[in-house]
């Protein structure tokens, strides 16, 4: 349910810098293949319009999950979406396009989500036992 949110504000990050260099920005977000920002115009800083979506979202994502923290399954959830934003961001800004647009690239978030999430289930789900004092 969250992950339309997160690509939405994936593809702002993109857009707000578009715009700040006087462009103007058209984001489309579908359910099944995530986001994607069309620039109208040039990008005088294309590092900053790379990262920026990524870096938006994962900020963004992993703040509200640690504000969460008391609540497992949010901060949980909400924080492996965020982790994946920021790794997304440091992929988009210096992989090959070919690799941010392939096949491949959806495996390894998902990998990446995957093994956060699984992490997080471990550390932070974990049942403490008392034992009675005799």
């Amino acid at each position: 349910a969250l992950l339309p949110v997160f690509s939405y504000l994936h593809e702002t990050g993109h857009a707000l810098v578009c715009i700040a260099d006087g462009n103007e920005a058209e984001i489309s977000v579908d359910i099944f293949n995530g986001g994607i920002t069309l620039c109208h115009g040039d990008v005088s800083e294309p590092f900053a319009y790379k990262i920026s979506g990524g870096l938006l979202a994962g900020i963004v994502g992993t703040t509200i999950g640690i504000a969460l923290f008391r609540w497992k399954i949010p901060f949980i959830a909400i924080t492996t979406i965020g982790i994946g934003h920021l790794v997304n961001a440091g992929i988009e800004a210096f992989a090959d396009s070919y690799f941010t647009h392939g096949v491949e690239w959806s495996f390894f978030l998902g990998l990446v989500e995957f093994v956060t999430f699984f992490i997080l289930l471990l550390i932070f789900d974990r049942k403490t036992v008392s034992r009675g004092m005799k």
